[in-house]
Protein backbone atom coordinates (compact mmCIF):
# COMPACT_ATOMS: atom_id res chain seq x y z
CA UNK A 1 0.00 0.00 0.00
CA UNK A 2 1.18 3.19 -0.45
CA UNK A 3 2.13 6.02 2.10
CA UNK A 4 -0.97 8.87 1.88
CA UNK A 5 -2.05 11.82 4.33
CA UNK A 6 -4.98 13.03 5.50
CA UNK A 7 -6.24 16.61 7.39
CA UNK A 8 -9.13 17.58 8.31
CA UNK A 9 -11.22 18.31 11.09
CA UNK A 10 -12.62 15.81 13.70
CA UNK A 11 -16.00 17.11 14.00
CA UNK A 12 -18.20 18.24 11.24
CA UNK A 13 -22.12 19.14 11.07
CA UNK A 14 -24.46 16.40 9.39
CA UNK A 15 -25.07 17.11 5.67
CA UNK A 16 -21.96 19.71 5.99
CA UNK A 17 -19.19 19.79 2.98
CA UNK A 18 -15.77 19.61 4.61
CA UNK A 19 -12.21 20.35 3.28
CA UNK A 20 -10.15 17.18 3.69
CA UNK A 21 -6.21 17.93 2.70
CA UNK A 22 -4.75 14.76 1.36
CA UNK A 23 -1.33 13.83 -0.10
CA UNK A 24 -0.74 10.05 -1.60
CA UNK A 25 -0.47 8.65 -5.25
CA UNK A 26 -2.91 9.98 -6.82
CA UNK A 27 -3.24 6.79 -9.01
CA UNK A 28 -6.05 6.69 -11.22
CA UNK A 29 -9.48 5.59 -9.25
CA UNK A 30 -8.30 6.87 -5.80
CA UNK A 31 -10.61 8.41 -3.87
CA UNK A 32 -11.64 9.79 -0.71
CA UNK A 33 -14.63 7.83 1.13
CA UNK A 34 -16.47 8.30 4.32
CA UNK A 35 -17.99 5.30 5.99
CA UNK A 36 -18.59 3.76 9.28
CA UNK A 37 -14.92 2.05 11.02
CA UNK A 38 -15.01 -1.42 10.45
CA UNK A 39 -17.10 -1.58 7.43
CA UNK A 40 -16.28 -1.74 3.67
CA UNK A 41 -19.30 0.30 1.74
CA UNK A 42 -19.11 4.12 2.10
CA UNK A 43 -21.23 7.06 2.58
CA UNK A 44 -19.93 9.30 0.28
CA UNK A 45 -16.74 9.78 -1.54
CA UNK A 46 -14.61 11.87 -4.42
CA UNK A 47 -12.00 10.92 -6.65
CA UNK A 48 -8.92 12.88 -5.61
CA UNK A 49 -8.17 14.03 -9.08
CA UNK A 50 -10.29 16.33 -8.77
CA UNK A 51 -8.87 19.36 -6.54
CA UNK A 52 -6.57 19.00 -3.72
CA UNK A 53 -7.45 19.95 -1.51
CA UNK A 54 -10.67 17.60 -1.55
CA UNK A 55 -14.68 18.82 -0.67
CA UNK A 56 -16.12 15.97 1.09
CA UNK A 57 -20.16 15.92 2.31
CA UNK A 58 -20.63 14.77 5.20
CA UNK A 59 -23.31 12.21 5.94
CA UNK A 60 -26.99 12.75 7.25
CA UNK A 61 -26.59 10.45 10.03
CA UNK A 62 -24.66 11.73 13.24
CA UNK A 63 -21.94 9.49 14.14
CA UNK A 64 -18.28 8.40 14.53
CA UNK A 65 -16.69 7.63 10.93
CA UNK A 66 -13.72 7.24 9.14
CA UNK A 67 -12.67 9.56 6.00
CA UNK A 68 -10.68 7.12 4.48
CA UNK A 69 -7.90 7.58 1.46
CA UNK A 70 -8.93 4.41 -0.86
CA UNK A 71 -5.78 3.72 -3.63
CA UNK A 72 -7.66 2.81 -6.41
CA UNK A 73 -5.32 -0.21 -8.28
CA UNK A 74 -6.19 -2.37 -5.55
CA UNK A 75 -8.99 -0.57 -3.94
CA UNK A 76 -6.50 -0.55 -0.24
CA UNK A 77 -7.24 1.74 2.44
CA UNK A 78 -3.73 3.66 2.27
CA UNK A 79 -5.09 6.34 5.37
CA UNK A 80 -7.67 7.02 7.59
CA UNK A 81 -8.65 10.00 9.36
CA UNK A 82 -11.85 9.62 12.36
CA UNK A 83 -14.32 12.36 12.16
CA UNK A 84 -17.50 12.82 14.61
CA UNK A 85 -20.19 13.80 12.58
CA UNK A 86 -22.64 16.02 15.15
CA UNK A 87 -26.90 16.58 14.55
CA UNK A 88 -27.18 19.61 12.75
CA UNK A 89 -28.95 22.56 14.84
CA UNK A 90 -31.88 23.78 12.94
CA UNK A 91 -34.26 26.43 14.38
CA UNK A 92 -36.86 28.41 12.88
CA UNK A 93 -38.61 31.47 14.17
CA UNK A 94 -42.37 31.89 12.94
CA UNK A 95 -45.05 33.61 14.91
CA UNK A 96 -47.21 31.46 16.79
CA UNK A 97 -51.16 32.54 14.18
CA UNK A 98 -50.80 33.70 10.51
CA UNK A 99 -53.85 35.37 8.78
CA UNK A 100 -54.68 33.28 5.69
CA UNK A 101 -54.49 35.23 2.16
Amino acid sequence: TPDATLDAPITAVAGATITVDWSGPAAAGDSLTIALPDTESFVNFVYVAEAEPAQLRMPADPGVYEIRYIYGPNDEIAATHRITVTPADASIDAPATAFAG
